[in-house]
């Protein structure tokens, strides 16, 4: 969001705070396109100003639900993270759990199955780290249990299912 005063801020800020209520909302009532619809919102507000987390989220909607009509959307919101970064830090965005599985989950649908095998690697170590990333909170941040569907389609997209151990490998 370009210069602004405290009041304007406060107000964007609100906006940005309500429309991420109402997502949530939405997914609480299993009305799952109208929570995405309002993420598409919350992104269109100002894609430079929303938290990492919504982003990282929508990634992870988008991949989980299949929903191709919105993947470019959601691979271009993660690719401008991975850009801020590096032109702060020198490196591309440290993507929590749901980015890395989103962007897995629909580099893999898209058909770059072979782009998708390092985030969805990233993604099973940090499923299954016994703690957060963020040493001294052992909790934070850390993925819960996942489930067994998402586990699978993990470690098919990652290149690591092994049959003989497995059974069949699952459709990711």
């Amino acid at each position: 969001m370009d210069e602004c005063s405290d009041e304007e801020w406060d107000e964007f800020t609100r906006q940005l705070a309500a429309l991420e209520a109402e997502a949530l909302a939405h997914f609480e009532a299993r009305r799952q396109e109208d929570g995405l619809i309002a993420l598409d919102r919350l992104i269109d507000l100002d894609d430079a100003t929303i938290a990492a987390h919504v982003s990282m989220q929508y990634a992870f909607l988008i991949g989980y639900l299949a929903d191709a009509s919105r993947y470019a959307r959601a691979l271009d919101t993660l690719d401008r993270w991975d850009a801020r970064a590096q032109a702060e830090r020198g490196r591309p965005f440290d993507k929590p759990f749901a980015g890395n599985a989103g962007q897995a989950m629909i580099l893999y649908a898209i058909g770059k199955t072979d782009e998708a095998v390092a985030p969805a690697r990233r993604a099973l170590e940090q499923g299954v780290a016994p703690q957060g990333p963020i040493p001294g909170h052992p909790e934070l941040g850390k993925v819960g249990p996942l489930p067994e569907e998402l586990l699978h389609r993990l470690i098919a997209i990652a290149d690591m299912w092994d049959e003989d151990e497995l059974g069949p490998k699952p459709q990711a």
